[in-house]
This record gives structure tokens, C-alpha cells and sequence, in this order.
């Protein structure tokens, strides 16, 4: 039996850190998760009924190719935690 997969189908809004740090300050952010891509992790967000992405100045979806680099970024953001996906990550062992 394979398990269902809940589809996501609101659309990401894309956010800068200061954005997202503004967010997490005021216990606006519901969930932070690290969502596996082939090249790295994306940052994914939950803020009230609203999903986000963390992008930058460009309007590109940041790729983090390490999670300890990430969880520097969420700890200086102001987080305690967030949920990790493998999803698509390969990792060059």
C-alpha cells in the first residue's frame, strides 16, 4: 500500500530574509521546512494561511547545498526548529 501525498497547490510567495525574519519575530511563521531539491535545500514557510519560499534580491529560490548552512541562516533568523524533506536530494557521498 503506498501512502497518499498531500499536493500543496497555494502558490509561494517569495520572501527575502529580512521579510522572513520580520515574520518569525512576530510568530507569524506556523512552519519552517528544508524541502529537498536535486541541487540542495529550499527553505519553505508557512504563514498563516500563506506559503512561502526564501528567495533572493533576484527573484530566485535560494538552494542552501548544506544544511548546516541553513540552520546558521534559520538560527539567526530567530528560529528554534524547522522540519528537514529529503524530497530530490542527492548527496555526493
Amino acid at each position: 500500500m503506498t501512502p497518499s501525498k498531500t499536493v500543496d497547490s497555494r502558490p509561494a510567495i517569495q520572501l527575502q530574509e529580512a521579510q522572513l525574519g520580520e515574520f518569525i519575530s512576530t510568530g507569524a511563521v506556523t512552519r519552517i521546512q528544508a524541502a529537498g531539491k536535486a541541487a540542495g535545500f529550499e527553505l519553505h514557510v508557512d504563514i498563516g494561511s500563506a506559503a512561502g519560499v526564501l528567495g533572493n534580491s533576484r527573484g530566485v529560490v535560494r538552494t542552501f547545498s548544506s544544511l548546516t548552512t541553513l540552520v546558521s541562516l534559520v538560527r539567526r533568523l530567530g528560529a528554534k526548529e524547522f522540519n528537514v524533506s529529503i524530497g530530490e536530494f542527492a548527496a555526493d557521498d
